[in-house]
């Protein structure tokens, strides 16, 4: 990905080569585009970009200005290795994050997806654009906030609420998935991902001020994933009076490592997973583990957390079995 102002340039050169290949009677492979977002720039909200057309390797860089961007939206794509798809915040001067605020916030009319209530961005199904495995897509450099009851925000099917446990990221379903960088407040759940991910990763982000009043349902993280890494993030306080954990997971293969953790019902909540492919998944990641005894599994299967996770000094201290 690549939202330096030299990839307009780039991009005509690449049409300019298209048109001369038509000449020729060639044909060439469609490039990636680069979409960007902000003043002096292609678009000027992040709604006017036709979402329903991004393809493999596009990118979407959304540039910091002083006012929020009040909208919500789906990311329905696969990416590769090779060319991801990648929504990148250009910070501001004095490094400020572009802000997308959940509070009246507006869905582009043309996307069509199912629990619009349930995040500000939602990683996973859609009816347009058309329904994929999401997969190798990165999120980064972006403050999202303000996705609860009792904020509203304008739909494909005209005013919703969010729900208690709206995320500023949802993610649905997916894999290869990546979470660079963010700010992460003033939601439901700060950041949710369901059990139908692979391979996601969190690095380098703030997350705090999330959950509800009252309530103890609600977290700063709360995810399930096959295979999910959390490193270099600094969580902090939940809103205040809110019940709800800190990290909370039931993730398979999690690590976690060289994260500030502080406050919170539990800091660290790492419980039972609720489906049975994963811990199917555990039990033979587990059976080829030599730093476990036997006596140990049914236990941590079943009461704690799942064997396979790695812990590292910074984040807590050693667990021993």
């Amino acid at each position: 990905m690549d939202c330096h102002p030299n990839t307009f340039l780039r991009e005509c050169a690449l049409a300019l080569l298209g048109v001369c290949a038509v000449w020729c009677g060639l044909t060439l492979p469609c490039a990636a585009r680069t979409y960007g977002v902000g003043p002096d720039v292609e678009f000027t909200n992040i709604g006017d970009i036709p979402r329903e057309s991004l393809a493999t390797g596009d990118s979407v860089c959304i540039y910091w200005r002083p006012e929020a961007y009040h909208e919500k939206w789906v990311v329905c794509v696969r990416g590769t290795p090779e060319k991801p798809a990648t929504i990148s915040g250009v910070p501001g001067s004095d490094s400020q994050l572009p802000v997308i605020d959940g509070h009246n916030a507006v869905t582009r009319s043309v996307l069509g997806y199912w629990h619009e209530p349930r995040g500000g961005v939602k990683i996973g199904g859609a009816s347009v654009p058309a329904d994929v495995l999401p997969a190798h897509i990165t999120i980064e450099n972006l403050h999202i906030r303000s996705g609860r009851p009792p904020y509203t925000f304008e739909g494909r099917d005209g005013e919703g609420w969010h729900d208690k446990g709206a995320a500023t990221i949802f993610l649905e379903k997916g894999e290869h998935i990546t979470m660079r960088n963010c700010i992460l407040k003033d939601c439901g759940n700060g950041f949710f991902c369901a059990s139908q991910l692979s391979d996601v990763l969190i690095e380098r982000c703030s997350i705090r001020g999330n959950g509800m009043e009252n309530r103890i349902y609600e977290h700063n993280s709360y995810t399930e994933a096959r295979g999910i890494t959390f490193q270099y993030n600094d969580y902090g306080p939940l809103r205040e009076g809110c019940r709800g954990n800190n990290l909370k997971d039931r993730s398979s293969g999690a690590v976690i490592r060289y994260n500030r953790i502080q406050d919170g019902n539990r800091q660290l909540d790492l419980v039972d997973n609720n489906h049975e492919a994963q811990l199917t998944e555990l039990l033979l990641a587990v059976a080829r583990s030599e730093a476990l005894q036997p006596t140990s599994l049914i236990v941590s299967l079943t009461r704690w957390l799942p064997p396979t996770g790695q812990f590292y000094q910074r984040t807590t201290r050693p667990i021993s079995f």
